[in-house]
């Protein structure tokens, strides 16, 4: 019986030492590592940065801890809001109506026309320039630059019956430069009733 202890001992022993020999051995394993990769970088990686909490005020609550949300790289303002002809569209709409209408730029489709079946189909349509009675906002007319292609004629079509049905005038122009302000004046004059002879409610 003594003999066995004595067994049980030795070999709980043995077991030890090759274990503490082998996490010796991983250890430095691990510091030559680290020192080759010292030598070949010239300096340790600094740990990426942790975005700090930011304390921001909510409503109905004293604050609480938001963290903060770095911009994406790589942005820029551009020149302008507008693009060239839909400025010169715009310029040409607030001479010809002055300031008998608020005109609105790339208006989505959902912020004034409501569908049964849900606004599903309307997200990520819009149309060109909207213009609504100055009073209570109403939607009066809407104009649409149409691009080439049939894509485009496809949805200018839909544009048209939407308009149709909901009974806002829909007058056109193609999406090009040099657009005449006879062009824009004998479209708003097609239109019915006119918003160049009726005066903004």
């Amino acid at each position: 019986m003594d003999g066995f202890l004595a067994f049980v001992v030795i070999l709980a022993g043995v077991v030890w030492l090759f274990r503490y020999l082998r996490r010796r051995e991983l250890e430095r394993f691990r510091e030559s590592d680290m020192k080759t990769l010292h030598e070949l970088t010239g300096k340790m990686p600094d740990p990426a940065p942790v975005p700090s909490p930011v304390e921001s005020p909510l409503p109905n609550a004293a604050s609480a801890s938001v963290t903060a949300v770095a911009a994406p790289a790589g942005a820029s303002l551009r020149p302008a809001a507008l693009d060239e002809i839909h400025a010169h569209v715009l310029r040409m709409l607030e001479a010809l109506l002055g300031d008998r209408y608020r005109i609105f730029v790339g208006k989505p489709l959902a912020d004034f026309i409501r569908l049964e079946k849900g606004p599903g189909e309307l997200f990520g349509r819009s149309v060109s320039f909207v213009a609504c009675d100055p009073a209570d906002f109403s939607v009066v007319f809407a104009l649409a630059l149409r691009g080439a292609g049939q894509g485009e004629q496809a949805k200018y079509q839909y544009l048209e019956r939407l308009m149709a049905e909901v009974g806002v005038p829909l007058a056109s122009l193609p999406m090009m430069p040099n657009l005449s302000k006879a062009e824009l004046e004998e479209q708003l004059a097609g239109l019915s009733p006119s918003p160049l002879r009726q005066p903004a409610s």
